[in-house]
């Protein structure tokens, strides 16, 4: 029997209801007899590219230059958003300091050193 007393399963695991003396209700995000077993939301798939599952949730992110839409689950291209501003300006800057190679022996030269 799980659920013998109240008291004891809330102090095994405080995401456990007891229904009744033999069964337990578990908190979104938890599973088991305990409700001690974390549930991986990410084997169902709610983010639109990356899901980082959680003890009893997830969230979701997204790969450079895309940016996470209010709902949290999908991503938008943001090459222009705040934080790749700086990117591109220090980009153009290293491009400033830089000389393109104008030949293929060049080139070469360039990798031997």
């Amino acid at each position: 029997m799980l659920c013998l007393h109240k008291d004891v399963v809330s102090l095994l695991h405080s995401d456990c209801s007891c229904l009744s003396p033999t069964e337990c209700l578990c908190k979104q995000g938890w599973m088991g007899d305990l409700c001690d077993e974390d549930v991986n939301e990410c084997l169902q798939a709610p983010c639109s590219h990356d899901c980082v599952n959680t003890q009893g949730s997830y969230y979701c992110t997204c790969p450079l230059g895309m940016e996470l839409e209010d709902d949290g689950h999908n991503c938008f291209s943001c090459l222009s958003c705040e934080k790749f501003e700086n990117l591109s300006l220090r980009l153009e800057e290293l491009a400033g300091q830089v000389e393109p190679i104008t030949s293929v022996s060049s080139f070469f030269f360039f990798l031997k050193k």
